[in-house]
């Protein structure tokens, strides 16, 4: 299985380096690890996301994050308060650029509509990659 892979890469997707199906460029290396799974008699399938509300990416480049609604602001709780400032620090550096901004868009009705079809074209690149749509235990 491999997870977290981005429907609509760059935008709503989590990291830089996340496994994307956004385009039909990606397909040819899908199927080439697709091939090299099958010849060990095993299946491979894709866990398609949109990451929207918490796409670090959309952060980084300044992109609205898209999202059902606007998010209640974030209290910090027991657990926030036993990260370190080093860690603080090193979790905050991609965010520390010029182009580095959060704020939301709430999705409408064309939003869904686009996502929709952004996850079906998707599994249409993920079929024609030849990973599988059910796997059998044995």
């Amino acid at each position: 299985m491999i997870g977290s892979v981005a429907v609509s890469y760059p935008s709503s997707a989590y990291a830089t380096c996340q496994t994307a199906i956004s385009d039909d460029r990606f397909v040819p290396g899908l199927r080439a690890l697709a091939d090299r799974i099958h010849e060990q008699g095993a299946c491979l399938a894709v866990q398609l996301v949109h990451d929207g509300a918490n796409s670090l990416v959309d952060i980084a480049e300044g992109r609205p994050l898209l999202v059902p609604s606007t998010p209640l602001r974030l209290r910090r709780d027991r657990r926030s308060s036993m990260v370190t400032p080093s860690e603080v620090a090193a979790m905050s550096r991609p965010f520390m650029s010029p182009t580095t901004a959060l704020s939301y868009w709430v999705a409408d009705e064309d939003d869904i509509i686009r996502v929709i079809a952004q996850l079906t074209d998707a599994a249409d690149r993920a079929r024609d990659a030849g990973l599988d749509r059910t796997a059998r235990l044995r």
